[in-house]
Formats: structure tokens, sequence, C-alpha cells
């Protein structure tokens, strides 16, 4: 392919489509799942459809006015994280109880120098979570900190560049990036005590990984590279100005433009015909549902389209895709008819994507309540 310079083949072998989700549990370790940021979680067990009730609701505490963020739960063995505008917070993703809580610091005398935490992740017995404050960015410190994900104990911590806000793990490596003004980072810790193993400068990538691959955009817009993440080490050069979006064991999913392509992550390598307009999306076995304007389409993993079914709620919002069950909003959606086979009774206005494991579907909603729902 023009433009693509091999400088080392990536081993690749046969793998099972149920390796799309990584952890081979129902968990939801990062925020789009798993480090392939694919929002989909093959290993759920499919509701029966015999009801749906709320199971448990906490009131978390609210962020400060100046930069509320909300973020959806990760999961991992029954126990849930969720961050509040103080804290980060465990608790029994079965019964509701909080199991232990981290409370964030302040660096400062204003309201914009609270420390606030951004994306977690839960990987080798420890929860990651960034964090940084309301500070313009590029002018606000960052750090990564990892806790015992039993106890909530601080392991280690380190501070970061920049302002970062991207964070994956994989290989037994916590992967951050970000990018303020002319500045931009990716750095590799190892999980297990926070060392330093590498770092570029030249670029930044988004929270996904491909079987320890991950596909970096430079800064100086001049295309985009891969690296290992275990040694920082560039696989392949592309003068294609691609940033990526998801990923599966051996595909980046990434924009270019206002399209997205399916790029081979060994190679650089993009599909023949591959493509589709950019927008939410989820990926399930050979099929893709995405979520534009009113509608869903779903659309083969070439992009070609199949389908498109309209008049669901929130469609603009992220789909997740769990064990033969497509999740558009608060609605379950059958992924070969479009037709809604069951709302959620939500009580508030749902600020964050649907998480889907173990049974139960959680959602924090404008209140800033957190809340379980049982599904039947």
């Amino acid at each position: 392919m023009p433009g693509v310079k091999i400088i080392r083949a990536a081993l690749t072998g046969i793998l099972a489509t149920s390796l799309l989700a990584g952890p081979a549990q129902a968990d939801w370790t990062h925020d789009g799942g798993s480090p392939y940021a694919n929002f989909y979680n093959p290993y759920e067990q499919p509701p029966r459809f015999t009801g749906m009730s709320l199971s448990w609701s906490v009131q978390l505490a609210p962020d400060n006015e100046v930069c509320t963020q909300f973020g959806a739960p990760v999961v991992h063995a029954g126990r849930m994280f969720v961050r509040t505008g103080h804290s980060v917070d465990s608790y029994d993703g079965g019964t509701g109880k909080k199991l232990w809580s981290w409370r964030l610091g302040h660096w400062g005398p204003r309201a914009v120098d609270r420390e606030r935490a951004g994306a977690m992740v839960v990987a080798g017995g420890m929860l990651l979570t960034l964090t940084t404050t309301c500070r313009k960015a590029g002018s606000s410190p960052s750090y990564l900190t990892a806790v015992n994900e039993l106890t909530g104990a601080r392991r280690w911590r380190v501070r970061l560049p920049v302002s970062t806000f991207e964070l994956v793990a994989d290989r037994g490596i916590a992967l951050v990036s970000g990018w303020a003004a002319k500045q931009s980072n990716v750095t590799a810790y190892r999980i297990s005590d926070g060392t330093k193993l590498w770092r570029r400068t030249d670029g930044w990538t988004r929270s996904v990984a491909a079987l320890g691959t991950i596909l970096v955009t430079r800064r100086d817009g001049r295309g985009a590279y891969a690296l290992a993440m275990t040694t920082g080490r560039i696989l392949w050069r592309t003068a294609k100005k691609w940033s990526v979006l998801a990923g599966s064991p051996s595909v980046f999913y990434a924009r270019a433009g206002d399209r997205i392509v399916r790029v081979r992550s060994g190679t650089g390598k993009a599909y023949a015909g591959s493509g589709f307009p950019a927008g939410p999306f989820t990926i399930s076995g050979n099929q893709l549902f995405v979520s534009r304007s009113g509608k869903v389409e779903v659309r083969e993993v070439t992009g070609q389209l199949v389908k498109v079914y309209h008049g669901l709620p929130a469609a603009a919002q992220q789909p997740v895709y769990a064990r033969d069950q497509l999740y558009v909003g608060t609605t379950f959606v059958d992924p070969d008819t479009g037709n809604r086979r069951l709302d959620v009774p939500v009580v508030g206005r749902p600020r964050t994507h649907p998480v889907v494991t173990d049974g139960r579907i959680y959602y924090v909603e404008d209140d800033w309540v957190l809340r379980s729902y049982l599904v039947g």
C-alpha cells in the first residue's frame, strides 16, 4: 500500500471472535469495555426479557460547577468503580454496598484547583486513574495513580508531563497520552510498580490497544505510526493522517477525515473498500452498529450498509453490544430486526453510556445518582 513502510512484521495468528472483548469474563474494565474500546461484551449472558427493575442506587458527590464530568463506571470481578466530584468510590456490584473511597485532593485555593478524576482502568489487581484539575489545558498538572482494587490503598503515583486524558492497559503496561497547544506525549508505565518504560513526544493516541499494539497520530500532521506497547518500538509508518477510535485483535478502526477506515494493526494496510461515515459505533463479530442522526445503521465490517433502524430513542448516543443484544440509550434492541424489546425504567436522565455486565445495566444519571438495573 502506498505510504506504508513496514519496519517489523507483527506476529499474528488465528484468533477466535470472542477475543474481541479482551478478558474472558463479563467484565467492563475500560470505558469502552476493554482495551479495544469497541463497546462490545460477548461474555455477558443474554437476557430473558421477563422484566427489568431497579436493583439499587447510590447518591454520588456532585462535581464542582467549573467542569462537571460524568463518567461511566468500570467493573471487574463483581466490584464496580466510579468517579464522583470529590472521590473515586468502589461498590459491590450486586448489592450497592460501598467498599472503599479514595478522596481526591485540592491543589490550590480556587475551585479550578480541585483534583478531578478522569479515565479509569482495572488491570493487574489495581484500579488505575488519571487525575487533573479544571485549569486551562496545558497548565494543569496530571497524575496517574494506582490503588489496590480490593482495598483502595495507594500503590504508586506518577506525575505526567501535560494535561493527559487517555489511558489504556494491556500486556502489563499502562499507557497514557495527552496533548495541549504544541505539546503531546505517549508514555508507558509498568502496572506492577509504576516504572516508566518509554515515552514519545511527537504524537498522541487514544485509549485503544490491539493485542499490545497502539496507533499514534503525529503532532506535525505528517501521518501516523504503530508502536509495540512493551518496548515503544515502531512497527510501521504511514503518511495517512489516521487517528484511532477502536480496535479488535488484528484491526484498528481509524478516523480519516469524515470517514472511519479499517486498518490491519500488524501491517498498516487498509482493507480494500473499507470505510464508512463517522459516528459512534459498536462491533459484534462481522457487523458494525453505527449511531447517527436519529437512526442506527447496520454495516458489514467492510463498511457496506446492510440496513437501517429508524425511530430509536437516543440514537445519537454510543451504542453497546453485549451477547446477542444491542443497547441504544435506555432501550434493548433486537440486532436482527431493529425492534424494541424492552426499555430500562430509568428514574433520571442517563449521562453515560450503559455498562452491561453480570446481568445488570449501570448508568450515572443527571442527578448524580448511580443506578443499577437488574435484567430479568
